[in-house]
């Protein structure tokens, strides 16, 4: 796939919250309650970002493409209800698999 805004090739990945090691160590801060969310620029609105769901970036302008999870397939999670998409292998939030 090539990025919309600059036309070089994009590499697929997923999109995750990741809190390091360091800040987990000294304040006990797993991140289990943080979640990333898409903030619109002229509204304020705030709106979580699907997680685990396939992500393109492109390495020359950095932008990021996330295909949403909206697809027929997609499915909830049996142990905690999130949402996962049909493309995952795994829950986003509690790693479950089937």
């Amino acid at each position: 796939m090539n990025c919309p805004l600059c036309q070089a090739a994009m590499t697929q990945g997923r999109l995750e919250l990741r809190t390091s090691a360091a800040v987990r160590a000294l304040t006990g801060d797993h991140g289990l309650g943080a979640r990333l969310h898409f903030v619109d620029g002229q509204t304020g609105e705030a709106t979580p970002a699907p997680l685990g769901l396939v992500v393109h970036r492109c390495g020359s302008c950095e932008a990021l493409l996330v295909e949403g999870e909206r697809g027929e397939d997609a499915m909830d999670c049996f142990e905690c209800g999130t949402r996962i998409a049909a493309t995952a292998d795994a829950c986003p939030s509690c790693g479950w698999t089937w």
